[in-house]
């Protein structure tokens, strides 16, 4: 900054003013860039995938979802991720399933046991390979609530068969068929698969967000 001195004219004192809110808004310039890192960090970067991609999470129909075939670009746990075709970006959550929760840095909630192998489980589903999406809506996180479809196979109802997801115990979408879900998820508690060989010690993933809210 400029300093000014006793008996300066005018125009010293006007530069100064000038370079003091020249910083104040470079600051702010700089604090916004910051944050908008972790705002969008979701977001998938064309340097990423070789395209231009544009997101539209919230103006794409569950009609005009199910003509598309998308593949996965990450995955935040074992029923969230973000799936891109060649010009769309969106964030599915896989409807009708709950799977447990990962470590989140930003809100400083630790892992759920199993929360990383059920994520890793879904990956081993769908990664490197197309799928169709079946829409049933958005939620109150802004992603898109659907079914998956990879190959014929019904990816959500495969993480309940594996044992790395349970049937989501809130409110489901008009037109979701949950039967065969609570069918899978019985046989997969019968047989100890996956997260059930916890036993007593198991922790739903809704009771998990409980003790560690968002």
């Amino acid at each position: 900054m400029v300093r000014t001195r006793s008996g300066c004219g005018p125009g010293v004192s006007e530069r100064t003013h000038w370079n003091f809110s020249a910083i104040v808004r470079l600051a702010l310039v700089s604090f916004v860039l910051l944050q908008s890192g972790d705002l969008f960090a979701d977001a998938v970067h064309p340097e990423e995938t070789g395209r231009s991609i544009v997101s539209e999470n919230g103006r794409v129909s569950p009609a005009r979802l199910s003509a598309r075939s998308f593949r996965m670009t990450r995955a935040f746990d074992g029923d969230s991720f973000m799936a891109a075709d060649d010009n769309l970006a969106i964030h599915v959550r896989i409807v009708g399933i709950d799977a447990p929760e990962r470590k989140n840095r930003k809100r400083g909630t630790p892992s759920q046991p199993y929360g990383n192998k059920a994520a890793h489980h879904l990956k081993g589903l769908i990664s490197n390979r197309s799928f169709r999406v079946k829409g049933y809506g958005m939620d109150a996180y802004n992603r898109h609530l659907a079914e998956v479809f990879a190959e014929g196979r019904n990816i959500g109802l495969a993480m309940v068969e594996a044992g790395y997801a349970e049937v989501y115990k809130g409110r489901l979408p008009k037109g979701f068929d949950a039967r065969p879900y609570l069918a899978a998820e019985r046989r997969a508690r019968k047989h100890k698969r996956g997260m059930w060989i916890q036993g007593r010690g198991y922790v739903s993933p809704r009771q998990w967000r409980a003790r560690h809210p968002r």
